[in-house]
């Protein structure tokens, strides 16, 4: 049995309720033709093999060729560092019967702090090598942008998608080529940052 004040309470909430669906009514209407005039435009797919691009793009191979100079350097001044120490813990192998322990420790634990030092600047140039290669190719990467985007307006796409990050796609769909010549046109080099200045 229902009472006549839940019946009252209930009846105002239905109304409420009617009221709010009639005065949303044209507003939401409204909301909708302005969205119809607003509606995105279809989506236009073509897709490129950005591995290949990265690993093909004249750019990119002068950046490798960049980095290998840079990884050459400093490869002679580690093999440098490292002949100075072997000299250095030969030196203090023969001395080892000539000193008192004391004096001998003191000099081992100078070598092997000059050992840690050595262990921590080739760490540092390695760290120094691996910015400056990303640093180019985030270079590479944001040039293709305007290269897509001209290409786009031949060709009529609006979204391009990795080929690594789709199951399948129709060949006609690719412009890995046209993307690939216009970079080697527009960009065939990039300059790696020095390394010792980052």
């Amino acid at each position: 049995m229902t009472f006549p004040s839940q019946t009252i309470r209930n009846s105002l909430i239905l109304i409420g309720f009617c009221a709010a669906i009639v005065a949303a009514g044209p507003s939401a209407q409204t909301a909708e033709k302005a969205a119809d005039k607003q509606k995105l435009p279809s989506a236009v797919i073509a897709v490129i093999d950005l591995k290949l691009i990265l690993r093909e793009a004249q750019a990119t191979k002068s950046v490798r060729a960049q980095i290998e100079k840079f990884r050459a350097v400093y490869l002679a001044k580690m093999k440098k560092s490292e002949a100075a120490l072997n000299t250095e813990q030969e030196e203090l192998k023969r001395q080892r019967t000539l000193l008192s322990p004391e004096a001998f420790g003191q000099r081992r634990r100078k070598f092997e702090d000059k050992v840690a030092a050595v262990q921590r600047q080739t760490q540092d140039r390695s760290r120094r090598l691996e910015r400056s290669y990303s640093s180019a190719m985030n270079q590479l990467h944001r040039a293709m942008v305007p290269i897509m985007a001209e290409l786009s307006k031949t060709r009529g796409f609006n979204i391009v998608l990795d080929k690594s990050q789709i199951p399948f796609a129709h060949g006609g769909l690719e412009v890995t080529k046209e993307v690939l010549q216009r970079m080697n046109e527009k960009i065939p080099e990039i300059k790696v940052p020095p390394p010792d200045r980052n």
